[in-house]
């Protein structure tokens, strides 16, 4: 991923791309992490409902009808920001994502343990893009600043769609 991108929807319409490699059938979210104009590192959110793994296709989502950011232990999601971040180290495996799955509290120190302070500056220095959602939720917000990363922004291009339909299902 060595390319310089010029402007965010370049970026977006890269990220988008990925989407759809998210597992997730309530909501299909991307990130990137992004230094110089260059993406440094991709993330999808993942999901595991009871007895299922990061991998597999889910066919039923039990938490489809409900409110975003709600009845996270209904299924244990890796957030796209959280695994973007994660991802900065290749190779890292479903074993070391899970530690970090949304609905699980980690202090500052643990995440922080969870890189090294190579990867630590990088972040620091880098933009996180979001697609697919329209807020960065509360655990993921405390995540990135633990690992120093300040800077979002947002594809308001597939926020609008995502927020309306919450809106329509929270109607239902």
């Amino acid at each position: 991923m060595s390319k310089i991108y010029r402007d965010d929807e370049q970026i977006f319409k890269v990220l988008r791309g990925y989407l759809k490699g998210s597992n997730c059938n309530k909501t299909r979210v991307g990130a990137a992490i992004v230094n110089g104009g260059r993406i440094i590192s991709v993330g999808v959110n993942r999901c595991a409902p009871n007895g299922h793994n990061y991998s597999d296709h889910i066919a039923r989502c039990p938490r489809i009808k409900m409110r975003t950011g709600e009845h996270y232990e209904l299924c244990s999601t890796v957030h796209a920001e959280v695994s973007a971040c994660m991802r900065i180290r290749k190779g890292r495996d479903f074993e070391e994502l899970e530690k970090f799955a949304g609905h699980l509290k980690s202090d500052r120190r643990t995440i922080r343990g969870a890189f090294s302070d190579d990867e630590l500056g990088r972040l620091g220095k880098s933009t996180l893009y979001l697609s697919g959602h329209y807020y960065v939720c509360k655990s993921c917000s405390f995540f990135l600043n633990a690992v120093g990363l300040k800077k979002i922004k947002i594809d308001m291009e597939t926020a609008e769609r995502v927020k309306e339909s919450y809106e329509l299902r929270d109607l239902e």
